[in-house]
């Protein structure tokens, strides 16, 4: 079962990326039921969970709040589309993203490969699994939203998908 490891939005933050879901949702286009707003720093199609939790613990006790900037809307372009809301690629970001892959490093091959340095596009997913019919309606709900958005990753957790299970989740410093 497949584990994405993602850092969290502030609260407030939270609370407007859930609003776009609900509007998203009576629109009757899919969104990511039970998960948190977030950007997933990697995913794993299997790792020894109870270790990696432990680590994940002492991972989070080194990393401080990182403030980012959700600039734009974009668009995965693969047979079931994926809208989400892009960061604008900071310092702080991509060390953070660096900082976890070597922190991790004895996992790298249970990674998928689009979440590893030089091949990760973070963003902050809006709606997926949803026709090429939907994207239309999707793009008019989220042109919206009032860009960009100052949001804080202030925690970090492990979610195994599919079904959707919140494992555990750790503050920052």
């Amino acid at each position: 079962m497949p584990y994405a490891i993602e850092c969290y939005l502030d609260e407030k933050s939270s609370e407007i990326i859930r609003n776009i879901w609900t509007q998203l949702e009576l629109n009757h286009i899919n969104t990511d039921k039970g998960v948190k707003p977030h950007v997933s720093l990697m995913i794993y199609e299997e790792i020894p969970i109870e270790n990696f939790k432990e680590k994940l613990l002492e991972f989070s006790k080194n990393i401080k709040p990182i403030n980012i900037l959700l600039s734009s809307l974009g668009l995965f372009c693969i047979n079931s589309p994926v809208l989400f809301l892009s960061p604008v690629v900071s310092h702080d970001l991509l060390e953070l993203h660096s900082f976890f892959n070597n922190f991790f490093k004895e996992y790298k091959d249970h990674a998928w490969q689009y979440y590893l340095p030089g091949k990760w596009v973070p963003h902050c997913t809006l709606a997926l699994d949803i026709t090429w019919d939907d994207v239309k309606k999707a793009m008019e709900i989220c042109k919206k939203i009032t860009l960009p958005l100052q949001v804080t990753l202030n925690r970090i957790g492990i979610l195994e998908f599919r079904p959707n299970k919140q494992l555990v989740e750790y503050g920052f410093l």
